[in-house]
């Protein structure tokens, strides 16, 4: 989809969400032993991400900003828990990362190779889903290679 000026959604007051943290400082997939299974994403039939999960404001907003890296493996869904706008921007990125758009279970499309926003977060583009989502899914850049809209999308939790 077509990147437009972050300047221009805040001007409009556009809640901005995604790449970013979950606000911990504990990267995807760290669990203490005691803790229940983790909860993963499986697009298609076998592309599998041990995941953490967005729901709050703060969660949303954070998503996996200020992290290093993140294992390929790994990623962070963003769970609206109704159909809306998706967006992400890069602020506070470290790494570059592939988003696949969510809609009724099945992949709308991916944003492949969203690079870091090294400039004044008021200069940094925004993404757009271009149409209402249900959710996204953010992971290391590449590890969305071969997924194609339409692909089934399975929240394990």
């Amino acid at each position: 989809m077509r990147p437009v000026r972050a300047a221009a959604a805040a001007a409009a007051g556009v809640l901005l969400l995604g790449a970013c943290g979950s606000g911990s400082g504990e990267p995807a997939g760290t669990a203490d032993s005691d803790e229940a299974t983790e909860p993963t994403v499986t697009v298609g039939d076998d592309l599998t991400f041990t995941v953490e999960v967005a729901r709050t404001d703060e969660e949303l907003s954070d998503g996996l900003s200020g992290r290093e890296e993140l294992a390929g493996d790994e990623g962070m869904y963003f769970d609206f828990g109704e159909s809306r706008a998706g967006r992400v921007w890069m602020v506070g990125m470290e790494f570059s990362i592939d988003v696949a758009w969510i809609a009724d279970g099945r992949v709308l499309s991916v944003e492949r190779d969203l690079p870091p926003c090294e400039t004044a977060a008021e200069e940094c583009e925004i993404w757009s889903a271009g149409a209402d989502v249900d959710g996204f899914l953010e992971v290391t850049a590449g590890g969305l290679d071969g997924v194609e809209g339409g692909e089934s999308v399975t929240l394990s939790e």
